[in-house]
């Protein structure tokens, strides 16, 4: 395939825009149900298990350089190895279907209520397609300007909501102890923390790549960053008990103030951007995923017939958000966890061992 090649810079803001995602609408209410006003501690705590699993895909880019994730995972484990790259591309799909649902339903309920929501999901894809066939590093590119734009709304949208803001809503802290604290830390670590697996098939194309996990782990400090200030504005503003009611939090903070409509529009496009992102990285994943796993010479091809497959998945998957929040929050750490930690550490293991084998039969 054609070497794509992206700076660390961009590889940092592309993670940003992963971990930004769709988390802007969906994370608050869900750390708030399990912690309440200590949400926040369940992001500090949550970030170790998104360094290691950064770390531990840049130990394995160093393993073997040149190589997606799908393409190692052979080299490493042969058959079974083909068995964990299909179970990779098959989580990027999935991954990628239920953002699309997403970005569907914010859509259909913030902006366009009366469009149907397959023609939303024709024109997210017919945009995301476009950016794939121009390829990552022109997506990179470009999404470095748009973050300069959604940095500058987001900072307004702030500065907008600070007057109405009640501190007192952050106490008590550690109100029931330790134990909601970490179980939404562990939620955090499958969604969207464990979602860092996809840089698994990009991580190579970084420049300089043995020193990626550097700007990666800063690329999840800005993540973290703005989640805490979408947190802290939710739970200032609504206080815990109803901003725990709320599917997407940081629309009904905006709701409640008057003359927030005039911020309803430029937080909807920074939300889009981030959204196209982190979609855009699992369009790309599935696709080049299923290319490198097929031996076939360019993803390309698979550009159209991937994005109608998504689009078919994603009309019948669920039927509106509550469902789909309701699945985010019973079922998808269970389901995920052992795809997101478990394949990467089963192949660092398998990589270190194999390498101290070699070692000790060139000495012999």
């Amino acid at each position: 395939m054609d070497k794509e090649c992206i700076s660390p810079g961009q590889g940092m803001l592309l993670l940003a825009g992963l971990g930004i995602g769709t988390t802007l609408l969906f994370i608050p209410s869900i750390l708030i149900q399990y912690a309440n006003q200590s949400a926040i501690l369940s992001l500090v705590l949550g970030c170790a298990p998104g360094i290691v699993l950064l770390l531990i895909l840049s130990s394995l880019n160093r393993f073997y350089p040149g190589q997606s994730l799908v393409q190692y995972s052979a080299s490493i484990l042969g058959l079974p190895g083909k068995i964990l790259g299909l179970l990779f591309i098959w989580f990027a799909f999935h991954l990628g279907v239920l953002v699309l649902h997403n970005i569907g339903d914010f859509v259909g309920v913030v902006m366009l209520a009366e469009t149907p929501t397959p023609i939303v999901y024709f024109f997210v894809v017919a945009i995301t397609a476009f950016a794939l066939l121009l390829g990552l590093e022109t997506v990179s590119r470009a999404f470095g300007l748009l973050l300069c734009f959604s940095i500058f709304f987001n900072l307004l949208l702030l500065l907008f909501t600070l007057p109405h803001a009640d501190f007192n809503n952050l106490l008590p802290i550690l109100e029931n102890g330790w134990s909601p604290v970490v179980k939404a830390s562990i939620y955090l670590s499958s969604f969207p923390l464990g979602e860092f697996i996809l840089l698994g098939m990009l991580i190579f194309n970084i420049k300089g790549s043995k020193g990626t996990a550097i700007p990666l782990i800063q690329g999840q400090l800005i993540a973290t960053v703005v989640a805490i200030a979408i947190i802290l504005q939710v739970i200032t503003i609504l206080g815990a008990e109803r901003a725990s009611r709320s599917i997407m939090a940081i629309v009904s903070v905006l709701n409640s103030i008057s003359g927030s409509n005039l911020l309803l529009i430029p937080f909807s496009m920074t939300w889009f951007i981030f959204a196209i992102a982190k979609f855009f990285i699992c369009y790309y994943a599935f696709v080049t995923g299923f290319a490198h796993w097929s031996k076939m010479d360019d993803y390309r091809p698979l550009v159209l017939p991937g994005g109608a497959l998504l689009i078919s998945i994603a009309m019948i998957i669920y039927h509106d958000a509550g469902e789909s929040q309701k699945f985010l929050k019973i079922y998808w750490p269970a389901y995920s966890l052992p795809i997101e930690y478990g394949i990467p550490l089963l192949l660092w293991l398998a990589a270190g061992v194999k390498a101290l084998l070699q070692r000790r039969e060139g000495r012999h």
